[in-house]
């Protein structure tokens, strides 16, 4: 399912439960569990890159910082750092190898799809991530939003499929085109 109909499904669900409660005791039921239950990597940071909404697949598939509530607050380099620096960690380069897609996509202020590559705890991890700014009531850039969904397996087969000698190098091209295509830009033209 694509985050724009999760998303809607979302929002659908809430006009539902509008009568139910009221509005600070919604808010923070949905943020509870969305963070809890979500299957998805999810994430809010806000101008300085800090977390302040993150969902437990982040927590514990990628960021490793034990908890939600220890995500709050602290950037990509800190978490990674905190992570790096336990005795039980192996190569590991979140927050560390990557160029800023957050600064990226706040330069150009629209959404935006990143293919993303680190090693987590010794082994590779490819994400399909999806980014956008998040704005208060005025319209005013606050912060980030994202996506990420594990690309791997699929990531690792194109590319050995790419890499095979006895394939011509033409077909290897059109090959890369082709799949590469649905990963680097949608039809609309806005990830």
């Amino acid at each position: 399912m694509e985050v724009k109909n999760v998303v809607e499904e979302c929002v659908e669900c809430n006009k539902t439960l509008m009568h139910v409660f009221d509005e600070k005791t919604k808010f923070e039921n949905i943020v509870s569990s969305l963070s809890i239950y979500s299957p998805q990597m999810m994430w809010i940071k806000d101008l300085d890159g800090k977390y302040v909404f993150a969902t437990s697949p982040l927590v514990s598939g990628l960021l490793f910082s034990g908890s939600i509530k220890n995500t709050l607050g602290k950037t990509d380099l800190e978490l990674a750092k905190e992570h790096r620096d336990k005795p039980s960690a192996r190569h590991h380069t979140v927050g560390a190898i990557c160029a800023d897609s957050d600064q990226i996509v706040l330069r150009y202020a629209k959404p935006m799809k990143f293919i993303e590559q680190f090693m987590v705890d010794g082994k590779p991890l490819v994400l399909d991530v999806r980014k956008n700014v998040v704005r208060n009531t005025l319209g005013e850039v606050i912060g980030t939003v994202g996506t990420a969904v594990d690309i791997t397996d699929d990531f690792m087969r194109l590319n050995a499929l790419l890499t095979e000698d006895d394939m011509p190098d033409r077909f290897k091209e059109c090959i890369r085109d082709v799949l590469y295509k649905d990963y680097l830009e949608a039809e609309d033209g806005q990830y």
